[in-house]
């Protein structure tokens, strides 16, 4: 149970160290099995530990295949996705704990009322506090746009989308 538990972990892995290098799905699918193949028969002679051993470590061995079926012209379009959404992530994250900080300090003066201001770490956004009647009434306002180009331009460069441009223009010409 435990070997069949360890094979498993190995070759899940392999198989996301395979994605995460830029391997297609096919290929990956493909390289795997034929893992899972050499795995079994490997552990039917020496062991599941034994064979997990003379592989080394997942990701050194899911490197070397992914090196040797790289398309160097192919874009990574899941490394741009991937770097794109961090990016979203780190925005919405700044844009809260800036929030929460212009909150607390509308909170921190005396009396009610209301104040507006641009949130310094977020250029183009305005917070607007309301406290009146013992509640409090917060709005955030701003430009998307920009901030929809920084991640159209993360995803770009972290897909290294110009390979496209390179792959179209290595390709040869038909003669008609």
């Amino acid at each position: 149970m435990i070997d069949r538990l360890r094979r498993r972990r190995y070759l899940l892995a392999y198989e996301l160290w395979l994605d995460l290098y830029g391997t297609r799905r096919g290929q990956r699918r493909e390289l795997t099995r034929a893992l899972r193949a050499n795995l079994d028969d490997a552990a039917a002679r020496e062991g599941t530990a034994a064979a997990l051993r003379g592989l080394g470590p997942a990701r050194r061995l899911a490197s070397d295949e992914a090196a040797a079926l790289r398309d160097r012209r192919r874009p990574a379009w899941a490394v741009g996705s991937a770097a794109a959404g961090m990016t979203a992530i780190a925005l919405l994250l700044v844009g809260l704990l800036s929030t929460v900080a212009f909150i607390d300090g509308v909170n921190a003066r005396s009396g009610g009322g209301s104040a507006s201001g641009g949130l310094t770490l977020l250029p183009f956004s305005e917070v607007s506090v309301d406290r009146a009647n013992g509640g409090l009434a917060v709005g955030l306002s701003g430009q998307p746009l920009p901030y929809l180009a920084l991640l159209l331009v993360v995803f770009l460069v972290a897909s290294r989308s110009w390979r496209v441009l390179r792959a179209a223009r290595s390709r040869p010409t038909e003669d008609r």
